[in-house]
């Protein structure tokens, strides 16, 4: 018994003490982050609840609060978008209104178009609703999944179609006048954790990922790359994808490696984007990568890393902290 107690111990120790970590070999400077008002909360694919109601999005951190026990999934020009326990509400920026909705389903995520709604629900069904009188305009059951990654993408809305991305690894487009599926894309076929997690339309193409694959549909063909994603940055002509084991990429439209580079053992947990991109790692560090990957610097923070993250073009943002970037 004892043999086998100190094999497990040697086991345990072994393994501990094998697992590497990114140790830069030069540090620019130390960088001492400044205390957000409230801690960071719950994040969504559309942005964050902070814990006293507030929400970060791209845009920064909102001027509304949400009530308590409320999260945020989207916004449009128009309205709010929230999961309150498991009923959706939508508030009315304007008028202050607010309009409760409940499903069989807890929505994972939801866009809004005018009066119409676009709702992904927990049980992979896809819904349009008229959100003035209620009433379901499409229903589509995609086949059930037993596990889905923390961030869902969001439907999204395109002329006169809506792109929904599902928990099984898909793109379903749905014309919303005729209320027909159009075109069913396949993003990613992993057994588990194969929920479309990042979904964008930019110059006439079509980007969406999931966990371990990252596609660009045009009009003419489908391009992919099979990498394990962390992050996905479409930005005018490029496209750069961060990896979950600490590489970053380079890109074309059509997602041709222009060029690569590998930060060995790094842990990415969010980019923000300003002169350089400003990637922060999870041992507490930023990297400040050039564009066009000529040169980078590595800079130390003076807080420990706390979850969730985000970034956005003005700051890194982490538990109860950000750090502004150039």
């Amino acid at each position: 018994m004892r043999i086998l107690l100190f094999l497990y111990v040697a086991l345990c120790l072994t393994a501990c003490s094998s697992k590497q970590y990114y140790t830069p070999s030069n540090i620019e400077a130390e960088v001492q982050p400044l205390a957000l008002t409230s801690p960071l909360a719950i994040q969504k694919s559309g942005g964050i609840t902070l814990e006293n109601g507030a929400v970060l999005t791209r845009a920064g951190i909102s001027s509304y609060k949400l009530e308590r026990g409320c999260v945020f999934l989207n916004e449009n020009e128009d309205n709010i978008l929230m999961l309150c326990d498991e009923t959706l509400r939508i508030l009315d920026k304007q008028s202050g209104i607010k309009q409760n909705l409940s499903y069989p389903h807890k929505p994972i995520a939801a866009s809004m178009n005018g009066e119409i709604l676009a709702l992904v629900l927990a049980d992979n069904t896809l819904l349009l609703q008229n959100v003035h009188t209620e009433q379901i305009l499409f229903s589509q059951k995609q086949p059930s999944v037993s596990a889905i990654s923390d961030i869902n993408a969001n439907p999204y809305f395109l002329r006169d179609l809506v792109i929904f991305p599902t928990l099984d690894g898909a793109l379903v487009i749905v014309d919303y006048n005729r209320l027909q599926i159009v075109r069913n894309i396949v993003v990613g076929n992993a057994s588990q954790f194969n929920n479309v997690s990042f979904l964008d339309v930019f110059n006439n193409r079509l980007f969406a990922a999931t966990k371990f694959r990252l596609i660009a549909v045009s009009p003419e063909y489908i391009s992919t790359q099979d990498v394990n994603v962390r992050e996905v940055l479409v930005l005018r002509d490029r496209v750069y994808i961060f990896t979950t084991d600490g590489e970053v990429l380079l890109c074309d439209m059509n997602l041709n490696i222009q060029k690569r580079i590998k930060f060995s053992f790094a842990h990415f947990l969010a980019v923000a984007v300003g002169q350089e991109l400003a990637i922060l790692e999870k041992r507490g560090y930023i990297i400040a990568l050039e564009p066009d990957f000529e040169s980078f610097r590595v800079y130390q923070i003076t807080r420990d890393i706390q979850m969730p993250t985000f970034g956005d073009s003005k700051a890194l943002y982490f538990g109860e902290y950000y750090i502004k970037i150039p």
